[in-house]
């Protein structure tokens, strides 16, 4: 029975990987605290098991299910999960090798595999490619560049990607002129494969270092929309 429980969690992990789940069997400090405590003798495949050591990782990303904060213990258990084979793994390894790793070796490591990635097609992987020309991470820093390949994650559906786009031109940002037409644009563009909401997104973007200068006070700005418009969708919720 355990091993069941723990396997329609497997199928649906739409908390991870998605700012806003569209389907939620179970809160993510539930699935995580069922997921921490599963061992390998549970499943009788590499592949579900695989799979529950990223979700593991994720926990131990996020500090949920009881689980410290502990992004070593999570790099490990990455590691682990994609050399069974698990493709997600193996891309939230990479981000981690290029993103927060110092070492340029580790850098070229995680850029290799979202270049892999990315000519197998994955838009995914293009907007993170465009973060690393954008900070000049093992490439030379090109704005020109990381806009082309914000451009192609958009188009591929990725809405994260569609919203930066949109303040990029909202803003004029990048070397671009401002362009409203433009911003609109992206910003309203389909498809979106992920659930976001643009002044969500924008809150996180600009307390972070990797796509805009961070500024605390245009962060506050955006987080105080972003609250007003969840408090906006729950109202219609539950006036449905």
């Amino acid at each position: 029975m355990r091993t069941r429980q723990l396997l329609s969690l497997l199928l649906y992990p739409v908390f991870f990987l998605c700012s806003q789940p569209v389907v939620a069997l179970s809160t993510p400090d539930e699935t995580c605290s069922e997921a921490l405590s599963a061992a390998r003798s549970d499943f009788d495949d590499n592949i579900s098991w695989r799979e529950t050591l990223r979700m593991q990782a994720e926990c131990y990303l996020r500090g949920l299910g009881g689980a410290p904060k502990d992004r070593n213990l999570a790099k490990s258990l990455l590691v682990q999960s994609a050399q069974l084979g698990s493709e997600g793994a193996a891309h939230m390894l990479a981000s981690m090798r290029l993103f927060e790793s110092d070492d340029p070796a580790e850098q070229r490591l995680g850029l290799e595999v979202l270049r892999k990635e990315h000519e197998n097609g994955s838009a995914f992987a293009a907007g993170k490619i465009g973060y690393a020309y954008h900070k000049g991470l093992v490439v030379e820093a090109s704005d020109e560049i990381a806009l082309s390949y914000y451009t192609e994650a958009a188009s591929g559906g990725m809405t994260r990607w569609q919203f930066i786009l949109s303040r990029i031109y909202e803003a004029g940002l990048y070397g671009q002129a401002v362009d409203a037409s433009l911003a609109k644009y992206w910003r309203d563009y389909q498809p979106k494969v992920h659930v976001e909401v643009y002044p969500c997104v924008m809150a996180a973007l600009y307390q972070e270092d990797l796509v805009f200068e961070p500024d605390a006070g245009t962060a506050r700005a955006f987080q105080e929309q972003c609250s007003a418009t969840r408090h906006l969708e729950i109202q219609r919720q539950l006036a449905q």
